[in-house]
């Protein structure tokens, strides 16, 4: 089994912001990425069709960054049936355009992603616009996908998707790739309790932070459990073979690639790592 760690939603180079953690509930929404200009033409979806639990996206991401709520937004992954009005039929989606590095490490069917992304702390101020509260910006995972069935994407095949999937922006551009959809419940072995196959953490945990709590931080020196440990100096971890991992006491701590959106670990030697997983999905979704 394969444990993908996907980088996903603004951050100081997409968007030049963060996705926000409320302080006064600690929920979480992370904010799907901008459109480049030239690819504008590529979706239907603007910030302000988007809405969690009454928190407008377009209110957001124009107090945060100072784009335009009308501008289009990149909904991929999409994990959150209420985030937008839906068709019938309807299932959570991410399309796998980086297929060469994904292909090569051998990710498909049945394999589990988690998305992670730029979190920082938001408060209301007097005006009633948001802003950040403080400067300290956090790798936070904000949602978990299994890999079920896929359709190729590409205008090309628009015609041929289920009508709930024709609005995603990969089926109006030239750009080739898969569109994953997830499975109704999650299917991994000793997971009971009919669980999604997608969703979000829509609260903050410190569970979910990859970024190790150091004074002197940076976002992407990140601390995971030793079952991700590297294997007779060998990474499980790709996009980081050439980097320090220090092990101390029950904690790997290692500083993260600049390079790379996903990051693939292999789990068949590792079952305290599908465990981790497990616990993870189970006691935070």
């Amino acid at each position: 089994m394969k444990i993908v760690f996907s980088r996903k939603g603004f951050d100081s180079e997409y968007g030049k912001a963060a996705s926000p953690i409320f302080q006064d509930s600690r929920k979480m929404i992370s904010l799907p990425l901008p459109l480049k200009v030239k690819y504008r033409k590529s979706t239907l979806t603007q910030y302000d069709h988007l809405s969690v639990d009454g928190i407008s996206l377009g209110k957001l991401v124009h107090d945060l960054s100072r784009k335009r709520q009308t501008d289009p937004a990149h909904l991929d992954p999409d994990l959150q049936r209420k985030m937008l009005p839906r068709l019938p039929g309807w299932r959570p989606m991410f399309c796998k355009t980086s297929v060469t590095h994904l292909k090569k490490h051998g990710v498909g069917e049945g394999d589990l992603i988690f998305f992670f992304g730029s979190f920082r702390n938001v408060r209301t101020n007097s005006c009633g616009d948001y802003e950040y509260a403080d400067k300290r910006t956090e790798h936070v995972i904000f949602g978990w996908f299994q890999i079920g069935r896929s359709l190729p994407v590409g205008k090309q095949n628009r015609a041929d998707a289920p009508d709930w999937a024709r609005f995603h922006p990969h089926f109006y551009g030239d750009r080739l790739g898969e569109l994953l959809i997830a499975p109704d419940e999650l299917c991994l072995k000793g997971l009971r309790g009919n669980i999604p196959g997608a969703g979000v953490f829509e609260r903050y945990h410190k569970d979910l932070v990859l970024t190790a709590p150091l004074p002197n931080y940076h976002k992407g020196y990140w601390k995971l459990p030793l079952a991700f440990r590297p294997e007779r100096n060998k990474s499980l971890l790709s996009f980081h073979d050439r980097v320090k991992w220090k092990i101390k006491g029950k904690d790997l701590f290692l500083r993260t690639a600049d390079v790379g959106q996903d990051f693939v670990f292999d789990a068949d030697s590792r079952p305290d790592a599908v465990e981790w997983a497990k616990k993870l999905i189970r006691d935070k979704h």
